[in-house]
This record gives C-alpha cells, structure tokens and sequence, in this order.
C-alpha cells in the first residue's frame, strides 16, 4: 500500500485528502523472476519525489539504496552504471498514468551472452545454408550432365564403329531430350 498527501477541488474549494494506492506487487516479482536480467538485474519502482515504492531485490529497501539513487538522476531514457560490482543497463520508463518511473537494471553479461548466442546461431544457418545449397547444385549438375554425358559416349561409339544408324534414348530435362531427339533425327537422314 502507498500512500500520499494530495490537495484536490471541491465545490472550487481547496481539499486536503489522502491518496491511497493498493500495489500488488506480486505481478511485478513475477515479471521480474520470469525476465532474465541476469545476476544481481532487478526492477524499481519509484514515485515523482524519487521514492522507493517497489523494489524486486532484497539489496534494494529504501530510498538511499544504490539503484534508487541513479534511477533519481535519470529522468528517462538508459545508461550504463556499476551496481553491486556489476555492469548494469539501466532503462527508465514512465509508467502510463502516473508519475512513477520504472527503472529496470540488466546484467551487462547476459546482453554479451545473448548477443554471441545470436550471432552462434547465425552462423550455424549460414553453414546449414552453405551445404544445403552446395548439396543441391551438385544433384541439380548431375541432372543435367548425366543426359549429356550419355549423348557424348553414344557419339563416341558411333564414331569407333560402323553403327551409323544406332539412335540414342536418353530420359532427362526437356532440352536435354529434344537435343537427343534432334541427334536421333540426323542419324535417320544420314
């Protein structure tokens, strides 16, 4: 539960009241277990007057805490600060109808794991692509030389023989058997 002193109009007369606000921060710890912001990484929360309201870490109880203080000169935006001997990314972000600011601090560590993680998994596409498309020409090549290749060997036996008429069935791409069908042809009219 937080609680403020707020002034407010009533009947165009000034009213002191008190502004009560019941946190469940039961979300917010979830939140922050379920994101991987790595060894010593939390979330705060603090008001317009830079008040520790919620805090995700033990280390974190009040307002002189080490992460409130940065969170305080920072009104938003991110930067880099050492927090418990850890390189931190500090982000700061308002949150939506209040004056409040989220301060989320991420382990510098894992932004560098995730980042050579990526860049591991990259390379192992690129290599899968690399072979998978290496593999395929070369199945693709075979298709078509194959045909020619039978076509060059008939030629050549006819050349070393006396089997002028001997036509050749080659079974292959379209243009490979129209090239056949072609050579067939010429033998009939020779």
């Amino acid at each position: 539960t937080v609680s403020k002193k707020i002034f407010y109009y009533d009947n165009s007369e000034i009213q002191e009241g008190v502004l009560v606000i019941e946190l469940n921060s039961d979300k917010i710890e979830t939140l922050a277990r379920q994101s991987n912001l790595g060894e010593n990484g939390h979330i705060i929360i603090i008001s317009d007057e830079d008040e520790l309201i919620f805090s995700s870490t033990s280390g974190c109880i009040d307002s002189n805490c080490e992460s409130n203080q940065f969170a305080s000169a920072l009104i938003i935006g991110g930067e880099f600060v050492d927090i418990m001997d850890n390189e931190m990314y500090m982000s700061i972000n308002t949150i939506h109808g209040t004056r409040w600011r989220i301060a989320t601090f991420i382990n510098v560590d894992i932004i560098s794991q995730s980042e050579v993680s990526i860049a591991t998994s990259l390379i192992y596409v690129f290599i899968f692509v690399t072979a998978l498309t290496i593999s395929l020409a070369s199945i693709l090549a075979k298709q078509i030389t194959k045909p020619l290749n039978q076509l060059k060997e008939h030629m050549l036996e006819i050349e070393h023989s006396d089997h002028l008429y001997k036509e050749v069935d080659i079974k292959g791409q379209k243009e490979v058997v129209i090239l056949a069908e072609a050579y067939n042809d010429m033998i009939k009219e020779i």
